[in-house]
């Protein structure tokens, strides 16, 4: 498992300054035990909750301002290595994103997609395999009144077309963001990877594959 953040091209690993709880079952629960304070001169994390399973799943729910006072370029990634492998992956997921201004604000805060990028992306090994909020994607909340801006979308059940899933393969979900000088950021974020129905079923009629407990 890494869990990373920081600059757009220069990402911290932070997987240390957390501490990892099985929950049971094959699933595991990040927590940063303390937030981040001042990164790299340009970021606070404020809190992150990582919650993954090698089978896999992964779910992000993190909480980041920009301390600047000029828009910069942010990521948030977490991974997690396969323990199973399927010919045919299935992927189903989802994202919501709410932005903010900070309390020292006095403009407008705003939450975009990077040029010619997406928000929520989704990679089995070097394969990106889903996106959200893809750009020209953004919110925008005026500092007056400090309401929220807030957005949502979901997939289910995509198939994955060329692309397998090994044993060891990495699995990451990331967050690629703009984000206005003094505004907050929260993001709640899962990726869940199934094997497509009809291999499955064919699998389990030759009675070769028993089934466990999987998080869809």
């Amino acid at each position: 498992m890494s869990i990373e953040a920081g600059l757009v091209g220069n990402t911290v690993d932070i997987f240390a300054q957390g501490t990892v709880q099985n929950l049971g079952g094959g699933t595991f629960q990040w927590t940063l035990d303390n937030p981040i304070v001042n990164g790299q001169g340009a970021w606070n994390l404020d809190q992150a909750v990582v919650t993954f399973e090698s089978n896999p799943f992964v779910s992000q729910a993190f909480s980041f301002t920009n301390i600047t006072g000029n828009t910069a370029d942010f990521v948030f990634s977490s991974s997690v290595i396969s323990s199973v492998d399927f010919a045919s992956p299935v992927i189903s997921g989802n994202s919501a994103v709410n932005v903010n201004v900070a309390a020292a604000a006095t403009t407008d805060a705003t939450l975009a997609a990077l040029s010619n990028d997406s928000v929520y992306a989704a990679s089995i090994g070097a394969d990106e395999v889903q996106t959200l909020f893809d750009g020209p994607f953004s919110i925008t909340t005026p500092s007056a009144g400090s309401p929220v801006g807030s957005d949502s979308g979901n997939f289910e059940s995509v198939s994955t077309p060329g692309v397998s899933l090994e044993i060891g393969e990495v699995v990451t979900l990331s967050s690629t963001f703009s984000l206005t000088g003094d505004s907050n950021a929260t993001f709640s974020n899962v990726l869940a990877v199934v094997p497509e129905p009809a291999s499955l079923a064919l699998v389990a009629a030759g009675g070769l594959l028993t089934l466990g407990r999987r998080r869809r």
